[in-house]
């Protein structure tokens, strides 16, 4: 049934003309009145389950005497149920593949890559899950790709691959050299300045053939990866040693190691 005019009229009086939400008052604002609990949600038309919210009308301010008694006060009980009704339906939504309706396409794009990695993981990993350092690295790492224009085809196709390897590096089908021209802070450059020309140099000391152009731009990139993750210019020189002197351009797999060992690298310092 619909709300009556007097009744909406009503509700505008007991509220004092203002917005229940955000405090908003006539005449700078135009009112409405709203069902706390969504009709579609069970919610009654009692006064109860009515407030004063900021809308297009105000209609029916005629249709009751001023001085009259002030219907019944809405519950506040009324509001806790609301939320529970809410949230419960947002969980349902989102259990059922959905999106929080006020995410864009670009918190879509990138859960969608997210969800991919992980679903990835376990099936390469038989039910295994990522660490939170793996995790938060996959998440800068898609951010970052994102933010130099690869499309979300490319980062989730990258995605799936780098799940399937049981790794958080973005790099299969994309160029990691372009991160190099994702925006970083002075304080990043300068704690990666000159690290790739000591990785090249100790590669060639080892008497090896020079990296590919692909491990170049995997290194470079990963470079990025690390100032922006915060590891410190030793640490990231030392991992760079230890990653030159094992003939390998995964600069992250050996800041992990180093973080997690007691020993002195194998390649030492650059």
């Amino acid at each position: 049934m619909a709300v009556s005019k007097r009744l909406r009229y009503e509700i505008l009086r007991r509220d004092n003309h203002a917005c229940r939400y955000c405090g908003a008052t006539a005449p700078s604002v135009k009112l409405n009145v709203d069902h706390v609990i969504p009709q579609a949600l069970g919610g009654s038309d009692k006064p109860t389950n009515l407030v004063t919210s900021c809308a297009d009308c105000n209609a029916g301010k005629t249709s009751s005497m001023p001085n009259a008694t002030p219907v019944a006060d809405v519950e506040q009980g009324t509001f806790a149920r609301a939320k529970e009704l809410r949230d419960a339906a947002l969980a349902e939504h989102l259990w059922r593949g959905g999106y929080p309706p006020q995410w864009g396409p670009a918190e879509v794009e990138r859960h969608a890559a997210e969800l991919a990695w992980t679903y990835s993981w376990a099936v390469a990993s038989r039910g295994g899950e990522p660490s939170h350092d793996q995790y938060t690295e996959f998440l800068v790492h898609a951010a970052a790709l994102f933010e130099i224009g690869y499309s979300a085809a490319e980062v989730l196709s990258a995605a799936v691959h780098a799940g399937t390897h049981l790794t958080p590096h973005l790099s299969w089908g994309l160029r990691m050299t372009d991160l190099q021209y994702a925006p970083i802070s002075g304080d990043q450059a300068n704690r990666i300045h000159g690290v790739f020309d000591g990785w090249l140099e100790l590669w060639r000391q080892k008497g090896w053939a020079d990296p590919s152009a692909e491990q170049q731009d995997q290194f470079r990139g990963e470079l990025v990866m690390a100032a922006r993750n915060g590891d410190s210019r030793e640490d990231i020189q030392i991992a760079s040693g230890m990653a030159a002197a094992s003939h390998s351009a995964q600069l992250d797999e050996f800041l992990a190691q180093w973080a997690q060992a007691d020993v002195e690298p194998a390649g030492g310092d650059l």
